[in-house]
């Protein structure tokens, strides 16, 4: 069964409502995103379905769905606190939807990627190390620094999946390349840390738009 949530957005609380009718500002925002292809809009719609049913499943899991609503404020708990931050950066207004697929992928992100982007358990490197290096004495713009980088993160792959150069999980640019796909390689080539062995993907988003 399809389902559908309404978006209710209240100052810092995000309340979403289950309703199982057809997600048709959803398949609206895969035809904006894929005009011109059926397969992929297809795939589109698929995936924001999929994405969609395991947002309610997670916040249900973390206590976050009370009489059939998503309930997530910005005060509360760490895992809340995640929820309302990753829906609110990747709500659509102009569809009256979320972004479902990148919503799961920036909480996934939160809850445990970053942990892995390094090729240890070391917390001095990856992520977490770079952001405890730069904020060595605020535990909160430390926070936020991770929050940034992991947000900025999954808007360079966003991106780049536009330009098909995201394939199996990994984005994979050629110094040779043009366009779009060159920016994209030059900037990444100039936002490497060796140190703590990642890229200031906020700086690397920020040198694509320029």
């Amino acid at each position: 069964m399809k389902f559908f949530l309404q978006v209710i957005l209240a100052a810092s609380l995000v309340l979403i409502t289950n309703h199982s009718f057809l997600m048709a500002d959803t398949n609206n925002f895969c035809a904006d995103k894929w005009p011109n292809d059926s397969k992929l809009r297809e795939d589109c719609q698929n995936q924001q379905i999929e994405a969609h049913n395991e947002l309610f499943s997670m916040a249900k899991k973390k206590g976050l769905v009370k009489n059939g609503a998503l309930s997530a404020g910005s005060v509360g708990s760490d895992e809340e606190k995640t929820f309302n931050r990753c829906m609110s950066k990747w709500k659509n207004t102009q569809f009256k939807t979320y972004d479902y697929k990148m919503v799961v992928d920036c909480i996934k992100q939160k809850f445990e990627s970053y942990k892995k982007q390094a090729p240890t358990n070391d917390k001095t490197i990856g992520i977490e190390g770079y952001c405890t290096n730069k904020w060595p004495n605020d535990s909160k713009l430390s926070e936020d620094c991770q929050n940034q980088m992991i947000e900025a993160r999954l808007e360079l792959y966003s991106l780049a999946e536009k330009e098909g150069l995201v394939k199996n999980g990994s984005l994979l640019t050629n110094s040779k390349a043009i366009g779009k796909e060159k920016i994209i390689h030059d900037c990444l080539s100039k936002s490497i840390n060796n140190q703590f062995k990642i890229y200031d993907y906020k700086m690397v988003v920020d040198c694509i738009k320029k």
